[in-house]
């Protein structure tokens, strides 16, 4: 974001690891070029935060979606259960003793 130093105006850039100030000149045109990256900032926030809102949809959905999967995982363990199955280290076996 620019910004005036008495009659001067600056911007800070990222080089690299480091940020360096960027002098725009004076008068008008150096006017307009700070209220440019103001808009540019700007922008960049209305991006961010439409990024932001579409990670909260998805993140939403993904718990919608472990939700039913920890219901489809219960209801198969009952079904597996009752027919005479158990787990295993992880694994579905059937019982030795079940006929």
């Amino acid at each position: 974001m620019a910004y005036r130093r008495g009659r001067y105006w600056y911007r800070s850039v990222r080089v690299g690891r480091r940020v360096i100030k960027e002098y725009l000149g004076t008068g008008e045109l150096a006017q307009t070029m700070a209220e440019i990256d103001v808009l540019e900032r700007q922008e960049r926030d209305l991006a961010r935060e439409a990024i932001r809102a579409e990670r909260a949809r998805e993140n939403e959905i993904d718990r919608e979606l472990d939700a039913m999967g920890a219901q489809v995982r219960a209801l198969t363990g009952a079904v597996l259960e009752a027919h005479g199955y158990h787990k295993h280290k992880g694994q579905w076996r059937k019982r030795r003793d079940a006929e």
